[in-house]
Order: C-alpha cells, then structure tokens, then sequence
C-alpha cells in the first residue's frame, strides 16, 4: 500500500515544492508513495476542507521549512497544528518531517525537536550543490517510506463540516441578501442561494462557479500570496455578480 505523503509549503516556495515532487517521482511511479500538495485540489471544491482531509490521511507530512512557511498565518494556526496533534497522539502512525529549504528562525517552532532533513538540518538553499541536497532529502524520505509499514491511523478526526446550509431557505428574502452584500457577508449570500431548492439551474451554475472564485481568493488571501488590492478587487466583482443574480430572482 503506498504511502500517502502530505506536502505542507508556502507557496512562495512553489519552485522547490516541484523540485521535491520530481524528485520522489521514482517512489510514485514505484507505487510505493502518493504525494499530495494543495495545487492537486480542483475547481469547485472547498479548499480547507480539502486541505484538512489530505492532512488526516497522511501517513507523512512534510514540512517545507523557511521565513515564508513560517509566516503564514494558515500554516501555523492549521497545518503545523494539525501535524503535530497528530505526532503527539500515540495511537496515530503519522510521522512529521521538517525539510529546511531556507535558513529561517525555527528552532523554537512545535517541530523543533524533529529531526528534519537534509542532514545536520543544513539548509538545502545553503549546500554548495542544489541537486545534492534535494538527493540528500529524497534519500531520507525514502528510507522513512521503506522501513516504515504503512497502516491507516486507529482513529481518523474527520475536518469540520461546514453547515450553513438552510432547509427552510426555498423563499429568499433577496432585498436581504443584497444587504449582506453591502456588510461583507458574501459567502453567507452563497450557501443561501444555493441552499435555494427553487433557484433556477442557470443561475445555480453561476452562483457555483462564484462560490469557487470567492473559496480561491479567500484561499490566496490566508496564503498571502496577492496584495490586498487584488484581493478587494476580485471580491467586489464577485458582489456586483451576486448582485446581478438577485436582481434576476
């Protein structure tokens, strides 16, 4: 059974996140691994959910260490957490491995005591050969894989669902709606169109494409991976197209 590997980065380190999956290319096609990073979800889904699954699912998290991944508000207050719930908790197979891509204060980090790769925890942006510290890493990787039997956890928390959803929502109020337009409330508008029995399939189709548009902007907004600018605008074009379809209802 291959192992289900979790791939936690900030996505500032995007290049070296592709550098490692090409790297443990041979233990994919091996069938001895299954490495999962955040770009493997798809449009429509709900990314947190998404994220927090894989996370549960994993018999290795992978930790891509440098300033970036430890500034990231997500990381730490999600992934970091979940991982290391999961190290504390003896029934829990799930092994934690820190990688230091770049040096980076974070030794008084949950996953200090770790052991972390490459080896001496020499950060891989400092080795005088790029490809012989990304070795170095998938060497350590698969000598975890190998002598490690890969058993499902003996409990599996399942991520939080969220229900928002209103059984009794077949009437929309859509001067209400508009007004929480106008406080912000933007994915509360979402779930109670699509909560909607009687909305119309066109416009149920739009409002999910919406719903997409509004999780991957929420998503880049954690990740801080665009400006405040490009964040405000993409919502604003989302609201006027909300606002187009409560006029149409």
């Amino acid at each position: 059974m291959a192992a289900k590997i979790f791939i936690s980065y900030s996505h500032r380190d995007e290049e070296f996140k592709d550098d490692l999956q090409i790297g443990l290319a041979t233990l994919k096609n091996n069938g001895h691994i299954a490495a999962w990073d955040d770009r493997a979800i798809m449009a429509g889904d709900e990314w947190d959910h998404e994220i927090k699954d894989a996370l549960y699912k994993a018999d290795i998290i992978l930790l891509l260490v440098s300033p970036n991944f430890l500034a990231s508000r997500y990381v730490r207050e999600q992934e970091i957490k979940i991982a290391m719930e999961r190290h504390h908790n003896p029934e829990d197979p799930a092994v934690v491995v820190p990688i230091i891509i770049r040096p980076a204060d974070w030794k008084d980090n949950a996953f200090s005591r770790l052991q972390a790769l490459p080896k001496n925890s020499k950060p891989v942006t400092t080795w005088s050969n790029y490809d012989e510290a990304m070795l170095d890493v998938v060497s350590g990787i698969k000598k975890l894989v190998m002598r490690k039997p890969v058993t499902p956890p003996s409990i599996t928390p399942t991520p939080p669902q969220n229900s928002n959803s209103n059984s009794n929502s077949s009437n929309l109020d859509a001067n209400a709606l508009k007004d929480l337009i106008g406080d912000g409330k933007t994915k509360k508008v979402i779930d109670a169109l699509l909560a909607n029995q009687n909305l119309d399939e066109d416009l149920r189709n739009q409002v999910q494409i919406l719903k997409s548009k509004f999780s991957a902007n929420q998503r880049e907004q954690i990740m801080d991976t665009l400006s405040s600018t490009e964040i405000r605008q993409t919502n604003n074009q989302i609201n006027r197209s909300l606002l187009l379809i409560l006029n149409n209802i």
